[in-house]
């Protein structure tokens, strides 16, 4: 339920964020007169406006983060967002949240090597159990 109500704000976003670039592609004026200040000033209120988002954004990731149930969801969302994490702001705000990362990388891993043990010290018993039923075949026949 959670994801359906995050993935509404990031349409949310995403409308906010093309009509903030309709409205700057649909200046009027010559962008490249030099002695005209409205440019600049239209500029730095898009370059506000879209940081903005960007702090939005990253507020909608931890929170997809947080409510991430494995490993495999998280990472699955990391890559959803791909180079959107290279954004200073949305890194800035996201990278708190990597070591918890990498502690759950550790545990996956170290669940895997438990299994592995134990699967192997399994297959072990049954190498000795197939030598010695050959060695106590070839014996008695």
């Amino acid at each position: 339920m959670k994801g359906k109500a995050l993935s509404k704000q990031i349409e949310n976003l995403f409308g906010e964020f093309t009509e903030f670039v309709t409205i700057f592609q649909n200046i009027t004026y010559n962008c490249l007169d030099i002695k005209d200040p409205a440019f600049k000033r239209d500029y730095d209120k898009f370059i506000e406006k879209i940081e903005y988002l960007d702090l939005r954004l990253a507020s909608i990731i931890n929170q997809g983060f947080d409510d991430c149930g494995s490993l495999e969801a998280i990472l699955k969302m990391l890559d959803a967002f791909g180079t959107l994490l290279d954004r200073p702001i949305i890194r800035r705000n996201s990278e708190p949240k990597y070591p918890l990362l990498i502690q759950m990388y550790e545990a996956e891993l170290d669940s895997t090597k438990k299994m592995f043990d134990a699967q192997n010290s399994v297959l072990k018993v049954t190498k000795l159990n197939f030598k010695l039923s050959n060695c106590l075949r070839y014996k008695y026949y």
